[in-house]
């Protein structure tokens, strides 16, 4: 699994919860099932860029890295993704 692969199967599972219920968090555990732990460890660093940004794709909630949710840039996405199909 390549990060690329990794990032989108991420967004795919927090989209999913977020269609479910828009306040809806994820464990870490729960979002990098399958996910070897190197290539999920790179991801989120990718997810969060260089600077830890907490908005844009995905978000710690209360600063806490074993609870994860949309950030606002993939809230965008995921919405987008749910009129278009």
């Amino acid at each position: 699994m390549t990060i690329e692969e990794a990032i989108e199967l991420i967004f795919a599972r927090l989209c999913g919860a977020y269609t479910r219920n828009p306040d809806a968090t994820m464990t870490a555990e729960d979002l990098g099932a399958g996910i070897p732990n190197d290539i999920f460890a790179a991801a989120l660093r990718e997810l969060r860029g260089p600077a830890d940004d907490q908005d844009l794709r995905i978000r710690y909630v209360n600063g806490n890295r074993t609870k994860a949710a949309l950030g606002t840039s993939w809230r965008g996405r995921c919405e987008e993704g749910r009129r278009s199909s």
